[in-house]
């Protein structure tokens, strides 16, 4: 492989969900035939074949990424960048932003990079987390080395977290996240591009467009029956999600659903499976756990996990969740959504974590589209349920305008748009 000549991006990959954003939605690979250039990856899967294997057409060196520890003090000194005034000072002081990453490189690996920085001459560094602590130490390194660098925010609720450093450019999915960004982290308006969500492209691809009936064949539904559907939230989120499982087959038992149903259970990838244990030979409630063995660090994006995803999010005609990704996912198809508001099970807890932290910041612009119901309790619950099962129809324009607003407007075409970004900014 001739690496000579070309133009070099040191680009980040610590966990299996930016592999599936960057690599599986074809980003590098669009960059690849856009222009001459070579990858360094760096990446905790450098030793595993088979996601080598998926860089085959890219011109791609690989190297190792380290795993970040801080001890007490550093821990102490970090902790700084929650305070209020730090996006501030960051920004505006050079000598603050100087001192700061110099600090940070007696407790962070930053060295190590910035050897890799200066053996690899990349001419643009691209990073997925300011916030998290293991690509703190490369954004860092790229600053101390003056390379330009852009960070591709992973999550539209990243921004709710404080940056270790400051990029110099991000990439967001929509402009509500534009607005967090000016506000709380004092970026400047051209030093932001929107996108959209990178994985959203999968939605629309041919080839993960199942028909209803082989879907439900391979789940073991019944095609007779209407399909509910629960996506759960991992406790450590949350609170425990089985409560509400109860509450759905215990409505159904005592005809506060009247419609034919079924339930599948969507069961979290970081949630408790042992929870689910009990269920397993209910006949009334499919349960779904699609990984079995899953790690936020080595987790890949599967054909078949990708393929039952998008088909649950087609085909179910009601999709409940408290407060997650997957709501926006379900309104790509049209699919009707409920939230949930209340908790019977640490009631405190979950006021804290959802009503609060949630519903007052990144998953506002989302009950305030108009394409959700919010059910505060078990009563609006059930009443939500039957309206939806009747009328499918019902708030599609707030499901249209919550896609539109929140994924800007993607249908597709994100993976093109975030191949042009990175090379408008390596120029």
């Amino acid at each position: 492989m001739n690496m000579e000549n070309k133009r070099c991006i040191f680009i980040s990959l610590p966990a299996g969900s930016h592999f599936r954003d960057i690599v599986k939605t074809g980003v590098l690979s669009k960059v690849s035939e856009m222009d001459n250039v070579k990858f360094i990856v760096v990446t905790p899967f450098i030793d595993d074949e088979d996601y080598r294997d998926e860089f085959s057409n890219i011109n791609v060196i690989f190297d190792k990424m380290l795993d970040v520890r801080l001890d007490r003090l550093g821990r102490k000194i970090y902790s700084f960048c929650e305070k209020k005034l730090f996006a501030s000072l960051l920004r505006s002081s050079k000598f603050f932003a100087f001192i700061w990453r110099k600090l940070l490189e007696v407790f962070l690996p930053i060295s190590h990079y910035r050897k890799l920085l200066k053996n690899y001459k990349p001419q643009l560094v691209v990073i997925n987390t300011a916030h998290k602590l293991i690509e703190v130490p490369i954004l860092i390194a790229a600053n101390l080395e003056k390379i330009k660098n852009l960070c591709l925010l992973a999550s539209w609720d990243n921004l709710q977290y404080s940056m270790g450093d400051k990029p110099n450019h991000l990439v967001v999915w929509n402009n509500v996240m534009v607005k967090v960004a000016l506000q709380k982290h004092k970026f400047r308006s051209n030093e932001i591009s929107v996108v959209g969500p990178p994985h959203f492209d999968f939605f629309y691809m041919e080839k993960y467009h199942e028909d209803r009936n082989s879907f439900f064949k391979r789940k073991n539904l019944d095609q007779n029956k209407r399909l509910i559907t629960m996506a759960t939230s991992p406790p450590s989120f949350t609170t425990d999600n089985t409560f509400l499982i109860d509450l759905l087959l215990k409505g159904l038992e005592d005809g506060k659903i009247v419609q034919s149903v079924q339930f599948l259970c969507r069961v979290h990838p970081l949630d408790d499976k042992k929870l689910y244990e009990r269920y397993k030979s209910d006949g009334r409630l499919i349960l779904d756990i699609p990984f079995s063995n899953y790690n936020l660090t080595t987790w890949k994006t599967s054909e078949e996990g990708l393929l039952d995803l998008i088909s649950t999010l087609r085909y179910s005609d009601v999709l409940i969740n408290v407060a997650s990704t997957i709501t926006i996912e379900a309104a790509v198809f049209g699919t009707p959504v409920i939230n949930i508001a209340f908790s019977n099970s640490e009631p405190e807890r979950f006021r804290e974590q959802i009503l609060i932290r949630h519903h007052q910041f990144h998953y506002k612009a989302v009950i305030e589209s108009g394409g959700v119901r919010l059910a505060h309790n078990e009563q609006e619950l059930f009443k939500f349920i039957y309206s939806y099962l009747e009328d499918r129809s019902l708030d599609e324009k707030g499901r249209k305008n919550l896609v539109n607003v929140l994924t800007n407007a993607s249908t597709g075409k994100t993976a093109s748009r975030l191949a042009e970004t990175i090379l408008e900014h390596l120029i």
